[in-house]
C-alpha cells in the first residue's frame, strides 16, 4: 500500500515538473530582462515596474474600468457576429448560385484588416458604442459565415429524409436534426473568430479613444509611460490567453455533449 502512495506521488510530482517545464522559459526571460534592463523610464523597463504599474492602475480604478469596456465590447461584438453569422452563412448555403456570388465578398472582407475598416466606419456610424460593435461584428464574422456554409454543405441529404419519414415539422427537423449536424462547424468558427474578436475590440478602443485596454495603452504611450505600456500588453496578452483557454474549452465541451443536444 505504502509502495503505490509513493508511486502516485511520483507520478504527480513528475506530471507537476513537465507543466512547470513549459513556464521556466519565460520566467528565465523575465529574470534576465529584469538584470540586464537599463532603467524605469527606457522603452525596455525591468518587469518589476510593469507589476508596480499595475497596481498604481487597479488602485486608481483604471484598470478595472478599462478591462469591463473591453470585455464587454468582445463579448458583445463576438455575440453579434455569431447571430448574423448563422444566418448569413444559413442563407449563402440554400442556394449555389447565391454561395458561387458571394464567394468573392466573403474572401474579400476575411483578407481585409479590421485596422483599415475603422477609420470609414467612423465616418459613417460616429464615434461611441455603434461603431466599437461593428469594428468586432466586422473583425469576427467571416470565419462564422464561412464555417457555416461548408458545415451546410456537409450534411447528408439522408439526415433530411429521416425527418420526413418521421413527420417531424420543419422547425423540430431544424431543432433537433441540423442544429446537431451543423453545430461542429458553426464552433469550429467561433472559435477561430474569438481571438479576431478580441483584436478587434482594442483596436477600436486603441484608434478611437473610446475607453477600454486599447485606450488606455494609448493614452500611456501618449505620455511615454513606458512601464504602463508593456504592463497593458501583458493584460491584453493575459487576456488573449484566457479567452482561448475558455473558447477551446467550449468547444470541446459542446462536442462532446453533441449527443444530448435537445
Amino acid at each position: 500500500m505504502m509502495w503505490e502512495h509513493m508511486r502516485t506521488a511520483g507520478r504527480q510530482a513528475l506530471g507537476l515538473i513537465v507543466r512547470l517545464s513549459h513556464v521556466l522559459p519565460l520566467v528565465a526571460f523575465l529574470v534576465i530582462w529584469e538584470l540586464i534592463a537599463p532603467s524605469p523610464t527606457s522603452g525596455l523597463p525591468p518587469p518589476s515596474t510593469w507589476w508596480e504599474a499595475v497596481k498604481a492602475m487597479e488602485t486608481s480604478g483604471v484598470l478595472g474600468e478599462a478591462i469591463a469596456h473591453t470585455a464587454w465590447t468582445f463579448v458583445a461584438g463576438l455575440g453579434l457576429a455569431c447571430v448574423l453569422g448563422l444566418v448569413m452563412g444559413g442563407l449563402i448555403a440554400l442556394s449555389r448560385p447565391l454561395e458561387e456570388a458571394t464567394t468573392w465578398l466573403i474572401d474579400f472582407g476575411r483578407a481585409l484588416p479590421v485596422v483599415v475598416v475603422i477609420p470609414p466606419a467612423v465616418l459613417v456610424l460616429k464615434y461611441g458604442t455603434t461603431l466599437e460593435l461593428f469594428t468586432v461584428c466586422f473583425g469576427a464574422i467571416w470565419p462564422i459565415v464561412l464555417a457555416v456554409v461548408r458545415g451546410s454543405r456537409d450534411i447528408p441529404p439522408t439526415l433530411f429524409e429521416v425527418g420526413s419519414v418521421f413527420r417531424l415539422s420543419a422547425w423540430t427537423n431544424f431543432r433537433k436534426l441540423v442544429i446537431p449536424a451543423l453545430l461542429p462547424a458553426f464552433l469550429s468558427g467561433v472559435r477561430i473568430a474569438t481571438p479576431m474578436a478580441l483584436i478587434g475590440a482594442i483596436a477600436v478602443e486603441l484608434l478611437t479613444g473610446s475607453g477600454g485596454i486599447g485606450t488606455e495603452l494609448s493614452l500611456a504611450a501618449g505620455r511615454l509611460d513606458t512601464p504602463a505600456v508593456w504592463a497593458l500588453v501583458v493584460v491584453a496578452g493575459i487576456g488573449g490567453w484566457i479567452v482561448n483557454v475558455l473558447s477551446n474549452a467550449a468547444f470541446r465541451g459542446a462536442l462532446r455533449s453533441r449527443g444530448r443536444i435537445s
